[in-house]
């Protein structure tokens, strides 16, 4: 499998998806309906545009083993965290040996209005997946519906 999909290319991949999201499934977002609901009509959408990798929702596995990062604790000192990604793609497996593992996209999605204590810990994780995990790229994507239409911001980060 070819691991060198740009960042444009993964970026505007998924943009595709939220679009996709968007125009068909606007309703749930319309309606509030949770936040797993949403992220799983997100990934079916990923899957379309990454044909070639895996898109799973709350994949909690690295290799055999429990994938876990670091996280600062509510006295800010950092503990080691099980961790479930709300969407992925990547190949499914056991690359911890690798040097490169094929671990392209990790995705945390929430709904607008969350506080700012849940986006930081969202950040931190996105941030631990790409350097502890060597995720490719990560993206944080807030979601509303607004004006009579849904909207999304999104911070896509590449790992540096």
């Amino acid at each position: 499998m070819n691991l060198d999909l740009s960042e444009q290319e993964v970026r505007a991949r998924l943009n595709l998806a939220l679009e996709q999201l968007a125009t068909r499934d606007g309703y749930l977002v319309k309606y509030g309906l949770n936040e797993r609901t949403v992220t799983h009509k997100l990934a079916e959408y990923l899957q379309a545009v990454f044909p070639k990798w895996d898109v799973d929702c709350e994949y909690n596995r690295d290799g055999p083993d429990t994938k876990d990062v670091l996280i600062p604790n509510v006295d800010g000192d950092l503990d080691d965290n099980p961790v479930y990604p709300d969407i992925i793609v990547h190949q499914r497996g056991d690359f911890r040996a690798h040097d490169h593992p094929p671990h392209l996209l990790v995705i945390e999605a929430r709904k607008s209005g969350w506080g700012v204590g849940k986006i930081s810990r969202d950040q931190w994780k996105v941030w631990a997946y790409l350097n502890e995990l060597r995720y490719c790229y990560g993206a944080l994507v807030e979601y509303a519906f607004v004006d009579g239409k849904v909207q999304f911001a999104m911070e896509f980060i590449p790992r540096t």
